[in-house]
Parts: structure tokens; C-alpha cells; sequence
């Protein structure tokens, strides 16, 4: 028989423990049963709040070893050894993608802690919530060594009350995690850089105990005006007020919410006259105020109506990526990308493949630009998994809770480029009944499929649509133009058809006189060919080239893309305009001449 001695078994004992987390395969089960979710989100719209931006420290974590071993609630003051050091890490700036930051970690995959120290100086009375605009692709949240919980989706915001949790100096710990997964949303295969990291802003937000939740303003025709509050707390009326309109409205509360139906005669927000309207909500001690703008959007037959008269959608594609900065951007960078687009001559963009930042569609209210959104179901995604579907049915509600009061966005996209199964079926059809439900308002589309044999638009999905997208690449992918004009005779719709991609590569500053592949004379030329089939077809209601900018991508290794995908008319730099940009304005001139 063996006996320990009384060290020997607190020495067993403590081995037991610190080894106990390497076995451990399900360890962020735990984790995951705290999802920070649409339903605790609060707006952040016309709020004032304190942003924690600035230095943060960074470590990876490859091994995940804050979620197995409970780095999280270390404090720097431990007696016995322990494997992190707060205060040795690197310090970077937030928000920002760790990509940038220092070049080992630029094709990093896996976990990232990020740790800041802030002071509180909560009112009594108050409720206090962090809010995270985007986390890559995944964040676990901790506070004081406490465990707030978990958010999947990269470019949605979520929150989280942190009132009982806060202390009067407190330390804020974030994993983010941009692990690829066939369980996620986007899944694992992509075409666009993989970034990491919390690249768009956090805030701390106090509300008084009583609080306006969401609210959404909108036109339900040319002359009635909707208002739907929800709310949080007691008083059993909100004040809306809308000096212009003339309007002071006290509504009545009823199960945490508010509506209300009134006539309107104001001046529609438009392009080129984008008149916005100030919004003041008065709920007890809580005060929101917003700029809105209020115009409709519907369709008739294959034309789409903006004010009840038709409009050609003459955009562009835009990916959020920079090469200095990756998906970080700034005011400055999404101006300059809304000044590109209309210098361009558009009046729309799609922003794909994932919701970009807030910024973009609040500038573009502002700019009278338009906006197709975008859900990032691309390609394949585990569409049979509940799990998965729960995760896309979360970010879309996240993404319309955000900008459904932002009247450039006029599309809701629920994926792009998907297999046509009944899995598939049964998942997207369910989000656009979710994105209606949510927003009636607004318009739903998604990029279909092509039957190749017999050449026309041919997926179960487009009744399900509103609008119906076409990525084709003829004259490029396929070197046989003549096919798209026999697409388009075959594929003329009674609702709005969208060539929501099409496009060819160029390296900037290579040219060919013989306009050989991924020169800018073959780019050009693939416009004007396009351009000549587009502008005569009755089929087609707007026209999105793949893209404006060049991005990044690791599957575009040949000689003239390394690593970016070269479809853009502008180079990564954004100061290189490409020959395709001046044929392409040239030609949404003319369509603008033709009323179109």
C-alpha cells in the first residue's frame, strides 16, 4: 500500500488541477451558454456615451489557454506562478485589426486577448452597458474577472449590462477569436482576407434605469408616417417630437412598446436632394435624438420605385478593407469611398459580403447614396445545422435593428452565391421572412443562380425575393460574351433583375497594347463590351461592377494578383484609377442621358 504524505497529496492535488484544462475538449461549452444576442441589444444612435478607445494590451492566445486555465481572473497579484503577464504585453491601439499590428500575427488564426483598464464614474441610479460595435469573428467578454458572455458575427454590434459588474476602477478583458469554421457564418471558404481583432469602436453607454430600447421611423406610403418605439422601464408614455414636421406626439405605452400612425407632407429624402429630418425621443430621464430620412421603396414588375417613380441602379461593389488598415476604417475612409463611387457616377452601392460599418450608411443618408446590404451567407454554409441558422437569423436582426432607420439602405441581402438545395431553401427563405417581419419597408434580394445548359436566371430562392441578383462573368471567366445576351433574353423577370456582379482583373500600371489578360486595356475593353448588351436589355434594373477597390484575398496567388483580388477600378491604394474606371463613368453617363 502507498501513502502519501500530507505535501505529497496537496502536491498531487494541485498538479490535478493545473493540468486538469488539457484535457478538457469541450471547454468553451461553458462559454457559449451566455450569448450576447439581438434581444439585449440597445441602440446606440443618438445616445451620448464614452468611447474606450485608445491603448489596449494584446497577446495571442493559440492555445486558448485564458478560456481553459481562467486567465481572465487573474489579477497581476497571484502568489504562486502563473503563465500571463498583463503589464509584458504588447500595446496596440483599439480599434484596430491585429493584422496590421505587427507582421507575424498577419495570417494569424485563433485567439487574441485584448485587456484595458478604465475608471467608473457611474451615476446612482443609472444603468451602465457596453456596447462593441465589431469583433472579429467571434468575442468572449469579461469584466473584473467576471464572465459577461459570448457573440458570434463579425460585423454586427452587440451589448451587454455590465451595472451590478462595475467597480470604481475596472479591468475589461475580450478574446476575440477569427478561427474559420464550417459552423459559422461566413463559413470557412471565402474570398476576402481573414482579419482579426476588435476593429470598430466600444463604448460605455449609461441610461437612466427607464430606457428607449429601439425605435424605428419610416414612411408605410407617400403620405403616412410609422413610429415604433420599444422600450425598457415603467412610465407609461414617450415623448416624439419632430420640429419640422410640426409633430409632438405623447404616446401611450402598452407592453413595453409604442406606435403610432400620422399623415405626412414633408419632402421625401432623395438623390440628389437627400432632405434628412431631426427626431427627439423623450422617455422619463431618456433622450435619443437622430437625423432621418423618409422616403419609400417598393417594386412594379421589374422596375424598382424610389418616391413611386422608377430608377436604374447605376452602383458598384465595395469590400471594407484598406492595405494599411484592413477592415478598420474611419469617417475620412468611408467618405472617400462614398465621393469614389459618386464621382463614378453612382447612385448605389452593394456592400458586400458582410454589413460594413455604421458609418457608411449613416454618410450615405447624408450624401443621398443608396445601399444594398449584405448578410455574409456565402457560398457554402452548413445550411442543414439549427445552430448555424440561429447564428444568421442573430446578425441579420443585429444588422436591421442597426440601420433600419437609415433610408439609404433600400436592400436587404440574405446571401450571396449559394447552392440551390432544399437545405439551402428552407434556410435563406426563412431569413427573408425574418428581414420582412423586422423591416417591411424595405426591399429583400439575394445573388441566384444561373442554369448554364439552357443560359438563364433559374433558383428556387427568387420567390422568395423582392430583387433577384446575377453575378455573371462573361468575357472573363467564360471568354464567350455572346452567352450573356442569351442570358438576358431568357431572364426577363416580373421583378427586378440586378447584374450584381460582374467584372475582370487588372494589375494597376501593367499595360498591353494587345490587352492581354490582367492588363487595364482588357479591363476596359470587358466594360465596353458588357456595357453595349446591358444598356439595350429590358431584363435589367441596375448594374453593380465587381468593385471598386482592389482587396485582399489569399486565394489570388498568380503573378499580377498576389494575394488581392485586381477587380477593382481603383488600385488597393485607393489613388490609382484604373482605364475601366473612366469607361465605366463614361458609360453610367450615358445611361444617365437615357433617363436611366
Amino acid at each position: 500500500m502507498l501513502v502519501f504524505s500530507s505535501l505529497q497529496c496537496y502536491t498531487t492535488c494541485m498538479q490535478t488541477i493545473y493540468l486538469s484544462h488539457l484535457h478538457d475538449q469541450a471547454f468553451r461549452a461553458k462559454f457559449h451558454q451566455k450569448q450576447l444576442a439581438c434581444d439585449q441589444l440597445v441602440t446606440l444612435t443618438g445616445r451620448t456615451s464614452i468611447p474606450l478607445e485608445g491603448p489596449w494590451r494584446l497577446c495571442p492566445d493559440q492555445y486558448d489557454t485564458c478560456l481553459r486555465a481562467g486567465w481572465y481572473a487573474y489579477t497581476g497579484k497571484e502568489t504562486t506562478p502563473v503563465d500571463c503577464d498583463f503589464e509584458f504585453w504588447k500595446e496596440v491601439i483599439v480599434p484596430s485589426v491585429w493584422n496590421t499590428e505587427h507582421e507575424p500575427w498577419e495570417y494569424y488564426e485563433g485567439s487574441m486577448l485584448y485587456r484595458t483598464e478604465f475608471a467608473s464614474s457611474q451615476k446612482e441610479g443609472t444603468r451602465t452597458f457596453l456596447v462593441f460595435e465589431g469583433v472579429a469573428n467571434r468575442a468572449y467578454v469579461f469584466l473584473n474577472g467576471i464572465y459577461l458572455g459570448f457573440h458570434e458575427g463579425a460585423s454586427t454590434p452587440f451589448s451587454v449590462e455590465i451595472t451590478a459588474s462595475l467597480q470604481d476602477r475596472n479591468t475589461l478583458l475580450v478574446c476575440a477569436n477569427n478561427t474559420r469554421s464550417v459552423s459559422s457564418v461566413p463559413s470557412e471558404n471565402t474570398d476576402w482576407f481573414n482579419y482579426g481583432g476588435i476593429y470598430r469602436q466600444v463604448h460605455l453607454m449609461q441610461v437612466p434605469p427607464s430606457f428607449i430600447r429601439h425605435w424605428y421611423v419610416r414612411l408605410l406610403d407617400a403620405h403616412t408616417l410609422g413610429i415604433d418605439i420599444e422600450l425598457s422601464g415603467i412610465h407609461d408614455s414617450v415623448q416624439v417630437v419632430c420640429k419640422e414636421l410640426g409633430l409632438s406626439l405623447l404616446l401611450a405605452v402598452h407592453d413595453h412598446t409604442a406606435s403610432v400612425q400620422v399623415p405626412f407632407t414633408g419632402q421625401v429624402w432623395g438623390i440628389e436632394n437627400p432632405k434628412r429630418y431631426t427626431f427627439c425621443l423623450q422617455y422619463g430621464q431618456d433622450r435619443v435624438e437622430d437625423t432621418i430620412g423618409l422616403r419609400t421603396i417598393a417594386c412594379r414588375g421589374n422596375q424598382i420605385l424610389l418616391n413611386e417613380k422608377p430608377i436604374f441602379l447605376r452602383g458598384v461593389c465595395l469590400h471594407e478593407d484598406h492595405p494599411d488598415f484592413g477592415r478598420y476604417v474611419n469617417e475620412n475612409l468611408v467618405r472617400r469611398s462614398l465621393e469614389d463611387a459618386k464621382l463614378l457616377g453612382c447612385n448605389c452601392i452593394r456592400l458586400s459580403h458582410y454589413p460594413h460599418h455604421r458609418y457608411m450608411a449613416e454618410i450615405a443618408d447624408e450624401l443621398g447614396m443608396l445601399l444594398w446590404e449584405e448578410l455574409p451567407v456565402y457560398w457554402a454554409i452548413a445550411f442543414s445545422d439549427p445552430a448555424v441558422l440561429a447564428d444568421a437569423k442573430n446578425q441579420l436582426s443585429e444588422l436591421i435593428l442597426r440601420d433600419r432607420n437609415r433610408c439609404s439602405v433600400i436592400i436587404w441581402s440574405v446571401g450571396n452565391e449559394n447552392p440551390d438545395t432544399d437545405e439551402r431553401l428552407a434556410f435563406m427563405s426563412s431569413l427573408a421572412s425574418l428581414a420582412r417581419s423586422l423591416d417591411p419597408s424595405r426591399l429583400v434580394g439575394a445573388a441566384c443562380l444561373v442554369n448554364e445548359h439552357t443560359l438563364c436566371i433559374q433558383d428556387r430562392l427568387e420567390a422568395c425575393l423582392d430583387v433577384i441578383g446575377l453575378n455573371e462573368y462573361y468575357g472573363w471567366y467564360d471568354p464567350d460574351m455572346g452567352k450573356l445576351k442569351i442570358l438576358l433574353e431568357h431572364s426577363l423577370k416580373d421583378k427586378p433583375v440586378l447584374i450584381t456582379e460582374f467584372g475582370a482583373g487588372a494589375k494597376a500600371g501593367f499595360h498591353d497594347a494587345e490587352a492581354a489578360l490582367f492588363s487595364e486595356e482588357r479591363q476596359a475593353l470587358f466594360y465596353k463590351q458588357q456595357f453595349v448588351l446591358l444598356l439595350g436589355s429590358p431584363t435589367v434594373s441596375g448594374t453593380f461592377p465587381w468593385l471598386l477597390y482592389d482587396f485582399r484575398s489569399p486565394r489570388r496567388m498568380n503573378k499580377y494578383q498576389g494575394g488581392y483580388n485586381r477587380k477593382g477600378l481603383i488600385d488597393q491604394s485607393r489613388r490609382h484609377k484604373k482605364l475601366a474606371y473612366a469607361t465605366v463613368q463614361t458609360e453610367y453617363r450615358r445611361f444617365k442621358e437615357q433617363g436611366r
